[in-house]
């Protein structure tokens, strides 16, 4: 998967990554997701948008935006700078 400045740029995400209950990930896809905010590219040409994702349990069946630019480094510190509260599994 391509990175930049450590973070991953359009990844190759689970199947049902945007429309399944947090409660219903398997323990793999918690533990490789969760609390890992990645960028997404949404744009094209002139005109480049880069979002800021993590499955963070923001939302009960999808990651949660937490920012967008149109400059990729600082997407980058976006992601970089994020940090979740806890974890699923750490009980576990």
């Amino acid at each position: 998967m391509k990175k930049h400045n450590g973070v991953f740029v359009d990844p190759d995400l689970p199947k049902g990554f945007y429309a399944t209950e947090n409660s219903q990930r398997s323990e793999k896809e918690l533990k490789e997701w969760w609390g890992v905010a990645y960028i997404i590219n949404q744009g094209k040409g002139a005109w480049v948008q880069y979002i800021v994702e993590c499955l963070d349990g923001g939302s009960w069946d999808r990651p949660t935006q937490i920012g967008f630019t149109d400059d990729i480094d600082e997407a980058a510190d976006i992601a970089n700078n994020y940090t979740v509260a806890s974890h699923p599994l750490e009980n576990n």
